[in-house]
């Protein structure tokens, strides 16, 4: 499943495609044997790339190779196993991919999505495991190359997005969040002062969000609809910001709107602490390497 011709336009007058044989492992186009994505000598233009796949069966495909370049650094991300059997993204990928706003593909699998950008990513975890709406994210900027298949998810070209992947790291590779340790506080009266991305363009970005916020209750319990809402913040401002996420809970038109009965439940007990946590536990998967 590939479409060549449609890949960025961008992407295209670059000198830096490699081809790969059935193993992923990148070969000559004139020897077919290994090479070294290292060495800028081993990579060609787009159209000599093109013309490879054509010339070898063993040429299984193209990529191209990320890192520095004089327009900017090459980083893309990867993100396995985001689509259904249907063929629907997960509505967190789907998030991600607004946010960077830059050129995305399905990858060979049909399952993943990946993403090239110009930008740096910020410390040395390349790859992290989570629950439910994808397997594993990876990013990189050098030393690596993305199979590609022209299968676009968009429209754009490769963008500058430096401050747009700052904040993936921060929100998704951070390592300050590790659930098996724990990171809750005995209180949640003292959000912390950064807020990681403003709720604002959350509140302008996600309808789901911005109905349970003004009071919406679709489903049939108020804990449901409490843990609806939280996970719905915790996303947004991050997992590694439990505090910062029950403080925007508790300033919500949606809890401002609790009878005596709710309010007291969650204000005399540890409920929203508890609550968070089975959020997170649920969502992410924290590996460090």
């Amino acid at each position: 499943m590939r479409n060549l011709e449609t890949i960025a336009d961008n992407l295209k007058v670059e000198n830096r495609f490699i081809h790969f044989d059935k193993d992923k492992q990148p070969i000559s186009y004139i020897t077919l044997k290994p090479i070294s994505i290292k060495k800028e000598g081993n990579f060609m233009n787009y159209k000599k790339a093109l013309e490879g796949l054509k010339n070898s069966s063993k040429i299984k495909g193209i990529g191209f190779v990320l890192g520095n370049t004089p327009k900017g650094n090459f980083c893309g991300l990867d993100i396995d196993n985001c689509i259904d059997s249907n063929g629907v993204l997960s509505e967190e990928v789907q998030k991600i991919i607004d946010i960077l706003d830059t050129y995305a593909e399905i990858s060979p699998s049909g399952k993943g999505v990946h993403c090239i950008f110009f930008a740096r990513k910020q410390g040395n975890i390349c790859k992290k495991y989570f629950k439910y709406w994808c397997k594993c994210m990876e990013i990189y900027d050098k030393d690596r190359y993305f199979t590609l298949t022209g299968i676009a998810i968009n429209d754009k070209n490769v963008e500058y997005r430096q401050k747009e992947c700052d904040f993936i790291y921060e929100k998704y590779f951070s390592n300050s969040f590790d659930s098996k340790k724990g990171l809750l506080k005995n209180t949640y009266t003292h959000a912390s002062s950064k807020e990681p991305l403003n709720l604002v363009f959350a509140l302008e970005n996600d309808r789901v969000l911005n109905s349970y916020w003004h009071g919406n209750r679709p489903l049939k319990s108020e804990s449901e609809n409490d843990f609806a809402l939280l996970g719905k913040i915790l996303f947004w401002v991050g997992y590694e910001n439990p505090d910062v996420a029950i403080q925007h809970f508790l300033e919500s038109p949606y809890f401002k709107q609790k009878d005596e009965k709710h309010l007291k439940k969650v204000l005399d007990t540890n409920y929203l602490i508890r609550t968070v946590e089975k959020i997170i536990n649920l969502n992410v998967e924290v590996v460090h390497e």
